[in-house]
């Protein structure tokens, strides 16, 4: 029992005395309260006057006496019972998680701060490891866009010397004609390393470096020269004997337009520039099927490499879970937005006299309550949410 219980000496006497002294108080107050009724029905049933208003003060009176009475009858037992009342709850204030000097304080921060901790960690190695993710998904598909980039810029570049090979023999004569057809089965083409240069795809990396950006196109076009090198002249080949499978009709063709009448000359020009819009759309359409090739097979190797990294990173990362949001105020117009949110989920549906008890503190709590359930944030400089991981003690 605490002093302030000790300094009662006659405590136990008191407290038997309470019921004898709760009777007592009860019998005034209920005949003190019998006699004001008898004194409130008469005074409606005749009204006031001065005999009246002289009997009531008298009542009055007499009143304060009873209620001075009962009030000193009763302090010595309720006092005391305060007083034990007041050493319970201050004992049990050593107890209490929500006040910072007790031991279960402290100790549920070290778990809460371990918590965060732990927290901190899983999501700096989720990071880590969604970066992982997405630098390989990059220079997976950079490797594939620049293979797709060069076999598109390789065919625009075959089409255009294929297309001047076709042009050439377009233009043949009679009178040139041995010396045209030496150039054109002497024609040859290379991609230099000039040439080759306008084949870089332009890239600007997000995740990786630019040095290792360089060395992945560099890296990945190197091999592909001597490769395109030897398709180009796989298809000049080609092209100069469909072209010298054409020389004898081409022959006819002129030595017949030049002894043609001016009609018959317009009509064999019209044919002959209809076979070489056919032959130069030919070309054209090879171009566009192996454009079409080439952004194919950069897409199935984009799919292959991406299933291949989410294979490789699938192991998930094991954290403490969020439990709740704190809002850290960083300015005092941070309470605005605060109560907007509060009025607009909440308080535009209570009554006026409800809505004006609800502290700053209460909007505040209902707008992390609302963040943790919805995810909806206040977007504003004046303040931020922070995570909260609060461990519940269980047990084992």
């Amino acid at each position: 029992m605490s002093n302030e219980i000790q300094k009662y000496e006659n405590f136990n006497s008191i407290a038997t005395q309470a019921p004898e002294v709760l009777q007592r108080n009860i019998g005034y107050i209920e005949r003190a309260v019998t006699a004001g009724e008898s004194l409130l029905a008469k005074v409606q049933n005749s009204g006031m006057s001065k005999e009246m208003d002289s009997e009531i003060n008298s009542h009055l009176v007499k009143l304060k006496a009873v209620k001075k009475d009962v009030e000193e009858k009763r302090k010595p037992i309720t006092s005391i019972l305060q007083a034990i009342s007041k050493s319970f709850t201050e004992a049990e204030q050593l107890l209490d998680p929500k006040r910072p000097e007790t031991t279960y304080f402290r100790l549920q921060k070290y778990r809460d701060d371990y918590a965060r901790q732990l927290a901190e960690e899983a999501a700096k190695v989720e990071r880590e490891k969604q970066l992982k993710i997405n630098q390989d998904k990059e220079r997976a598909e950079l490797k594939a866009n620049v293979i797709e980039h060069v076999n598109i810029k390789f065919a625009a570049y075959s089409t255009e010397v294929k297309t001047e090979l076709r042009s050439i023999f377009n233009q043949i004569t009679l009178k040139d004609w041995a010396e045209t057809v030496k150039f054109i089965n002497e024609f040859d083409a290379e991609i230099t390393i000039e040439v080759y240069r306008t084949f870089v795809m332009p890239y600007s990396p997000l995740y990786i470096s630019k040095e290792e950006s360089d060395s992945i196109r560099k890296e990945t076009m190197l091999p592909m020269r001597d490769g395109l090198n030897a398709k180009l002249k796989k298809e000049l080949a080609d092209l100069k004997l469909e072209i010298s499978n054409e020389y004898q009709a081409k022959k006819n063709e002129l030595e017949a337009i030049e002894k043609a009448s001016a009609s018959e000359k317009k009509r064999l020009e019209a044919e002959a520039k209809k076979r070489e819009a056919e032959k130069a759309a030919e070309i054209a359409r090879k171009q566009k099927e192996d454009e079409e090739a080439a952004r194919a097979a950069s897409q199935q190797q984009k799919t292959e490499a991406n299933m291949a990294n989410l294979f490789d990173n699938a192991e998930s990362v094991d954290k403490p879970k969020r439990t709740g949001y704190f809002i850290l105020l960083t300015h005092p117009m941070g309470w605005l937005p605060i109560m907007n949110l509060w009025f607009e989920q909440q308080g535009k549906n209570m009554s006026i006299d409800d809505a004006a008890k609800v502290t700053l503190d209460r909007m505040k709590r209902f707008c992390e309550s609302h963040a943790h359930k919805t995810e909806e944030f206040i977007k504003s400089p004046y303040l931020k949410y922070e995570e909260e991981y609060k461990q519940k003690a269980v047990t084992a």
